[in-house]
């Protein structure tokens, strides 16, 4: 199984494949995805998640590009249409880092079921 452990700047994705697990580490707008995508179980469009990633101004096509980065980098990880964690991922918010606030006092953990 995959999990994600984010932190404010960080992210990192632990991969298990038959008894062996690998780990990516993932940091700047990379990580900032993924910690919006946690953030968002039921998905976001490109348009939503360059808002929420780059701001007013975000670029569709940039968004676009850096989840085929993560996908490619880590298949299995980012499921589209919408841009949404894959289902039975689970993700570990760093203290400080929750999901609800963004930067509140909170840990969380969760497993992605799918929308």
């Amino acid at each position: 199984g995959m999990r994600v452990h984010l932190d404010r700047a960080r992210c990192e994705v632990a991969v298990g494949v038959a008894g062996h697990t690998w780990n990516h580490v993932l940091v700047g707008r990379r990580a900032a995805i993924l910690s919006c995508l946690a953030r968002h179980p039921e998905g976001l469009g490109a348009s939503e998640l360059a808002r929420e990633v780059y701001g007013r101004d975000g670029s569709e096509v940039t968004a676009r590009s850096e989840v085929h980065r993560i996908r490619t980098a880590i298949p299995g990880l980012v499921e589209t249409r919408p841009y949404r964690l894959a289902s039975g991922v689970e993700v570990e918010w760093a203290p400080g880092a929750g999901p609800d606030t963004g930067n509140g006092p909170d840990v969380g953990t969760g497993v992605h079921t799918g929308a």
